[in-house]
């Protein structure tokens, strides 16, 4: 999804310097995001993790 792309009243979001665009896959920790970089246009896949899903230890390693 391009910031033309977004729906009236979305707008976009950022990780540093990419800008998260459509969903590339779901699974049981988070999800994975298409990320463009702002001045390059790299395209990077970002993963998403939902704190909820990670054991204690685990966050303690992030």
């Amino acid at each position: 999804m391009t910031s033309k792309e977004l729906s009236v009243g979305q707008s976009a979001q950022y990780v540093g310097p990419y800008r998260l665009e459509k969903t590339l896959g779901k699974g049981q920790t988070g999800l994975v995001k298409l990320g463009v970089h702002c001045i390059t246009g790299q395209k990077v896949a970002i993963k998403i993790v939902n704190r909820e899903k990670l054991s204690e230890s685990v966050l303690m390693k992030v």
